[in-house]
């Protein structure tokens, strides 16, 4: 019976979700149901490996309109900005704020947990089913604590208990992380069953702003041409042979391989592109392994995604392809730690083994 129950309060989510917006009707109410479910409820699926994918997404979405809306702040301050919307703290906010604690699927079996560890409890059903005293989850509780209950335990207010802790009529206490993990997932459930749009729209309902105009992505192109001085420094058709590409806008292709230490140009290099290609490799690195993969535990979905996108990886790949050869840097020291890496790399691996390489250089191209 408690998994009816469960699955009726993910139903009453997607309601609620579908009157707010006409994007919340492209959901299923299975996959709500999976993104409100926490590992301690014991069940075949839970919320974690659309929490990982929601995660990438969230981060990207946020970044790439940060990227748009700032085009004078730097890599440090874009990534302070994203921290501060992302941030399990602000996530916790929004949710509380839409109401969606009282919708999570939390600790074992047939225990329903609605609450915040702030402020509001609300109905928890912990005994066999009785259709004379039935109350829909997801409401608030119609019983009241008595005093002492409500001095020893609902007076913690705004802290988040070390140990678990329940009151005699049930009600429990949820940790802020948790409840910013369901709106990750939500978003990745978003993205499963319906796609980027309707993610973004759930994420513009939730609280956090993702969209942007075309006009912000025109800017950027333009403002890119001041790079275009620099191509007399590289080779620009031969690298856009390269990567199999020609660019409409060679500004772009030229800032992002102009490294921090060259400013004859006036200023400017390409961490704030770094930024940009970051999340969005984040991102559909983690949806790869997400959809060709769905045994993947969530630790492991981390654990190959942290291989893929690792400096050494890019490293390695840069020196297969030559891409090193196009950096514009004005550094010996870096010219010198390249040609070290790309001389080992280059190594024949019997010999490799015999030797201790030299450490990866950080160059972001």
């Amino acid at each position: 019976m408690h998994r009816l129950e469960n699955l009726l309060v993910a139903i009453e989510l997607k309601n609620m979700l579908s009157a707010s917006f006409p994007e919340g009707a492209e959901i299923t109410a299975h996959r709500v149901l999976e993104a409100l479910t926490t590992e301690k409820c014991l069940e075949r699926f839970s919320l974690e490996r659309l929490e990982v994918l929601g995660d990438a997404f969230l981060k990207f979405a946020v970044g790439r309109r940060l990227f748009l809306l700032y085009d004078a702040l730097d890599e440090g301050e874009l990534t302070r900005r994203r921290s501060n919307v992302v941030n399990n703290s602000n996530l916790f906010k929004l949710a509380v704020r839409r109401n969606l604690q009282s919708k999570i699927l939390n600790e074992s079996l047939d225990i329903y947990v609605s609450e915040t560890a702030v402020t509001e409890v609300v109905y928890i059903r912990d005994q066999s089913f009785d259709p004379g005293q039935f109350f829909a989850l997801g409401h608030r509780c119609p019983r009241i604590c008595e005093k002492e209950t409500e001095m020893a335990i609902h007076s913690r207010c705004g802290k988040t208990p070390t140990t678990e802790v329940r009151c005699s009529k049930c009600h429990h206490w949820l940790h802020k992380k948790t409840i910013a993990d369901v709106v990750e997932a939500l978003v990745g459930a978003f993205i499963v069953d319906s796609g980027f749009k309707a993610a973004t729209v759930f994420l513009k309902w939730i609280g956090i702003q993702v969209d942007f105009e075309a006009f912000q992505v025109i800017n950027a192109c333009i403002s890119s041409t001041s790079y275009m001085q620099l191509a007399s420094s590289t080779d620009v058709p031969a690298l856009e042979k390269l990567l199999g590409h020609e660019f409409l806008h060679k500004g772009l292709l030229l800032q992002a391989i102009v490294h921090p230490s060259y400013n004859k140009h006036g200023g400017g290099c390409y961490q704030r592109l770094e930024f940009l290609g970051d999340a969005v490799l984040d991102y559909l690195i983690t949806s790869y392994l997400y959809s060709v993969y769905p045994k993947l535990k969530p630790g492991q979905m981390t654990d190959l995604r942290s291989l893929s996108v690792n400096n050494k990886s890019f490293a390695n790949v840069a020196v297969s392809r030559s891409l090193h050869e196009f950096l514009i840097c004005d550094a010996s020291s870096l010219s010198e730690a390249i040609k070290k890496y790309v001389d080992f790399i280059r190594t024949p691996t019997l010999d490799k083994d015999l030797h201790e390489g030299p450490k990866c250089p950080k160059v972001s191209l």
